[in-house]
């Protein structure tokens, strides 16, 4: 009986030793590989089962190998978040940077355009005799790139060193012996200088307020030119398409007729490439004072409501067609020899548009131009002498052209 209890005791004990390595040493090691690859859950997990098997010897690597896998887990688990931290701080300091960048490039294009803006209203009256344009530009500009040059200019013609009176120069009498009338050898037409009442007169038996088709109220006022030049005649398509080599027009096939469909901007571009063929010209755009003056006839002006007569049919086309054109020269002519005054195509004046002031003006340049920059238009439409109409100097329409000038 003894023999047979030594007996199952030893069979007793390579069992205890296979339950120990079916457990302990597979667990044990293959929470190693777990941990060498990095995946420390796996080998917290694996460890702790080796660590939990019945039967092991004690074995304290367990837990600190168990502390250390955690130690790394929260490692990593740090290191994830540092990183996902910092790309997220390179994300907004990018998104900044750009931020700033557009920032830049939006200033310095509102610095171009203001500049931009600020040449141009200095182009206009740098060669101006009234003191009240460099006044306004000084107003508008008080910084501007051109206020030194405007505070000498206002000194210089008020003679006052503190520039505190608002005075206007007085012209010198015109001493061409060329008569009001008279057809230089471009087809230009003289006009001699003198002083005027612009705006809707007594003549136009129009209401006691008065207003341009956009309905703004239009003070008279006493304006004084001096000897200019302006066109007989609307630029025509075929002068247009000479120059500038297209023919932009609304009416086609008709090259007598005004070109049209331009804006103020591209009759700019013409007058730089007429002028270049023509030196010494000087080609420009009426001043609007310049056209109302040429359409009533100027010094020889005997009063009448349209640019040539009272009747709107002798001088002017039916204005209920809008935007159409017809060939120049066709109705009569107003007192200076000039045709289609009140009515062939509108026409673009060089003067931004606003309410001119109801003092004496000399040689009056209009007003600054605006953010909005719209220019002013005469003569469209079987227009009276005084009408005017607006538009924005990028925006070329139908039935809109215009004639040159230049000064004497």
């Amino acid at each position: 009986m003894n023999r047979f209890f030594v007996f199952l005791f030893a069979l007793s004990f390579p069992l205890t030793a296979a339950a120990q390595g079916d457990c302990y040493h597979p667990l044990y090691n293959k929470g190693l590989s777990e941990f060498n690859a990095g995946r420390w859950d796996n080998a917290i997990l694996k460890w702790k089962g080796a660590k939990d098997c019945p039967d092991k010897p004690a074995n304290n690597d367990l837990d600190s190998r168990i502390r250390k896998a955690e130690k790394s887990k929260s490692d990593e688990v740090a290191e994830r978040m540092r990183r996902k931290e910092a790309a997220a701080a390179e994300r907004k300091r990018q998104a900044e940077i750009d931020r700033q960048q557009r920032e830049t490039a939006s200033a310095v294009e509102r610095n171009r355009a203001a500049d931009k803006a600020d040449d141009d209203a200095w182009d206009i009256i740098k060669d101006s005799r009234d003191t009240t344009v460099f006044r306004r530009y000084m107003e508008k500009y008080p910084n501007g790139r051109h206020a030194v040059a405007a505070q000498k200019r206002i000194t210089e013609l008020s003679g006052d060193t503190k520039s505190t009176k608002n005075t206007t120069t007085s012209i010198v009498p015109s001493t061409s012996p060329l008569r009001a009338g008279d057809v230089a050898d471009d087809g230009l037409v003289f006009v001699k200088g003198g002083t005027f009442t612009m705006g809707p007169a007594s003549e136009h038996k129009e209401k006691k307020l008065k207003k341009s088709e956009n309905n703004d109220p239009i003070p008279t006022r006493h304006v004084t030119l001096s000897d200019f030049y302006i066109g007989k005649y609307e630029v025509t398509q075929k002068q247009w398409r000479e120059i500038m080599g297209s023919n932009p027009s609304f009416t086609k096939n008709c090259e007598n007729c005004p070109v049209d469909n331009i804006d103020w901007d591209d009759i700019q571009g013409f007058l730089r490439k007429i002028n270049t063929a023509n030196p010494g010209k000087n080609y420009r755009l009426p001043t609007e004072a310049e056209w109302e003056y040429a359409a009533r006839g100027g010094s020889l002006s005997k009063g009448y409501t349209y640019s040539g007569s009272n009747s709107i049919g002798d001088v002017a086309w039916n204005p209920s067609s809008k935007s159409k054109t017809y060939s120049i020269g066709s109705k009569k002519a107003n007192e200076l020899g000039l045709y289609d005054m009140s009515g062939n195509a509108w026409e673009w004046c060089n003067d931004a548009y606003g309410r001119y002031p109801s003092q004496a003006e000399t040689n009056p340049k209009g007003p600054i131009a605006d953010r909005y920059d719209y220019r002013v238009l005469r003569g469209g439409e079987g227009s009276r002498t005084t009408d005017r109409r607006k538009n924005k100097a990028k925006d070329g329409d139908p039935g809109l052209g215009f004639r040159l000038a230049r000064s004497y």
